[in-house]
């Protein structure tokens, strides 16, 4: 005798049109939250930049209150050692390196191989990824060099190029904040602190970037540059070319890394101002603006609506 109740089989997983459905939506999920997790990264990134800055600015601030002046651009005489150097015992992570330093030697030299190689978290953007190395061949060292790079530079003059073209007087005060040989007081800085920039990113290297593009060479060949204890960790305000190559010109962020500020940051750069104060400034900024706020004493009027 037959059963009258239905018998039902049960069905196990999807069919292929159900799963192809799910995929669909996943997929649709995650090309929506993409480009708000990358917006979220993004702002998580120059956050962390600007805190760099904060407390590069700190230790700076340090050095001024036990020597009563700004940190020299580089010194030559007697040996070659940048202002970074100077300022290890108040940074982060520099206080370990400084007594492994020898000031009684090139910074290059192989008796400060160690030193230079450990990378200091403060002075690497994490947008321009971290763990980079700079190497090269100078002169005044008898072996070559490997550094831990430095992703900010001190703000050294407006480049006398400028001057030249007849784009400022001649009359023109072209120092900034950071002078080869020679140190800076806060007397000096008669544009006020407010109003003269110290230090900008100038990331990426030791590689060279022209806009977004990434060159087949390192930034001044066998050379090398970007570590952080070069003797030269600064540049001049002069502005590029629409080709980013060539200069002065108009283009005054983001153009290149090369003697210029630049980020990888969308629109524009982290700047650190004399007073401590950090902003993050337009791509579009005027160049004569960036050229009066590079200056510490040409007495220009300027206000920060003006960038």
């Amino acid at each position: 005798m037959f059963s009258s109740r239905k018998l039902y089989t049960r069905r196990k997983g999807f069919t292929i049109v159900e799963l192809l459905v799910v995929i669909s939506i996943v997929g649709l999920v995650v090309a929506l939250l993409g480009p708000a997790v990358e917006q979220t990264r993004e702002v998580a990134r120059q956050k962390k930049c600007a805190d760099n800055l904060r407390q590069i600015g700190v230790a700076v601030q340090s050095y001024v209150s036990h020597s009563g002046q700004f940190p020299a651009a580089y010194m030559r005489v007697p040996k070659s050692h940048g202002w970074t150097s100077f300022t290890l015992p108040y940074l982060p992570g520099g206080e370990a390196i400084h007594p492994q330093y020898d000031f009684s030697v090139h910074w290059c030299d192989s008796a400060n191989a160690q030193a230079i190689q450990t990378h200091i978290p403060v002075f690497e953007c994490p947008a321009a990824g971290g763990k980079r190395v700079s190497q090269g061949t100078i002169e005044r060292c008898e072996e070559p060099y490997t550094g831990a790079v430095l992703d900010y530079l001190a703000c050294n003059r407006v480049s006398p190029a400028v001057v030249s073209r007849g784009w400022l007087p001649e009359s023109t005060n072209v120092k900034g904040m950071f002078s080869r040989d020679e140190w800076c007081r806060p007397s000096d800085v008669t544009d006020g602190l407010s109003n003269t920039l110290l230090i900008a990113e100038a990331a990426g290297v030791p590689s060279l970037y022209v806009f977004r593009d990434k060159q087949p060479h390192p930034m001044y060949g066998n050379r090398g540059f970007g570590a952080w204890a070069d003797g030269a960790p600064y540049f001049q305000a002069h502005g590029h070319q629409p080709d980013g190559r060539n200069w002065p010109g108009p283009c005054t962020i983001n153009c290149t890394n090369d003697d210029a500020v630049y980020s990888f940051h969308n629109g524009g750069a982290q700047f650190l101002f004399a007073d401590g104060q950090v902003r993050f400034l337009s791509e579009q900024l005027d160049l004569f603006v960036l050229l009066a706020i590079f200056t510490r004493a040409n007495g220009e009027v300027i206000s920060s609506y003006d960038y």
